[in-house]
Formats: C-alpha cells, structure tokens, sequence
C-alpha cells in the first residue's frame, strides 16, 4: 500500500497540489512497473474519498498509454 504526500505516514507539512498528487501517483505506477516480479501480474487501484480520484485518474492515463482498456474496473 502507497500513500501520497500530506496523507497517512507520509509528512503532513508539505504542499498539496494536484500536479504534486499526480507526480505521487505516477512515481507509484512506475514502481510497480519496475518490479512487476515481486508484486506479481495484477495491479490493483483502489482510493477511498479523494483517493478514489487519484485512482481513477492513474487508470485514465494508464490506458492511454497503454492503449487498452483496463479490465475489470470497478466503482463504488
């Protein structure tokens, strides 16, 4: 589990905005890519309130690069 700077463990002080959120999320995606062998085949997005957003954003951009449609989404 990853969290985003200003939320959960990470440090509170420092600023909040949404290109900061998105850099977060993709430094996360790019983590997984990278080691696809110790977290295994399925990558799994889920947010919760503000987080959700930030989910559905990084699956967004993730089809788009790749060109395929994410499988199995689901929102609730």
């Amino acid at each position: 589990m990853f969290f985003y700077r200003g939320y959960a463990y990470s440090d509170k002080k420092v600023a909040i905005t949404e290109d900061a959120i998105k850099i977060d999320a993709q430094a996360i995606l790019d983590y997984c890519y990278e080691n696809k062998e110790m977290l295994g085949s399925n990558l799994y997005l889920m947010g919760k309130s503000f987080g959700a957003a930030v989910a559905t954003y990084t699956a967004t951009e993730l089809q788009t690069k790749n060109g395929e449609p994410a499988s199995d989404v689901f929102m609730g």
